[in-house]
């Protein structure tokens, strides 16, 4: 069974700037849903769905200000950074890790997913 692959990129300056892109939606993403997450039980003792985050996403994306997040996958931005804070909770109630953190720009592992079908390889 072949649970992931490690590749080596050569990427062009073009294509750096985009891989970029995408680590900086990613991280902005992670972000903006766990603090609704934490707003909202504060306020109202109860945590929104990662159904709920995409919907939110989702119309989000179609402000002027926020364009930027239409040039990124879907799932880059409203699939998977809900499943990773659902998971860090879901770690640190089971005592397997720390409370979920913020990702800082500075000292975060730039990093994205991006389902592989998504992916274009050319020579």
């Amino acid at each position: 069974m072949i649970r992931g692959q490690k590749i080596r990129l050569y990427p062009t300056n073009e294509q750096e700037k985009l891989l970029w892109q995408y680590v900086g939606a990613y991280r902005w993403s992670y972000n903006r849903y766990l603090s609704l997450k934490l707003t909202a039980y504060r306020l109202t003792g109860q945590s929104i769905t990662p159904y709920q985050f995409s919907k939110y996403m989702t119309k989000f994306k179609k402000r002027p200000k926020y364009q930027w997040l239409n040039d990124v996958p879907a799932n880059t931005v409203k699939t998977q950074p809900a499943r990773d804070v659902e998971r860090a909770f879901q770690n640190f109630y089971e005592g397997r890790g720390e409370f979920p953190k913020f990702k800082s720009k500075k000292k975060s592992k730039p990093s994205f997913y991006t389902r592989p079908e998504k992916l274009k390889i050319e020579n």
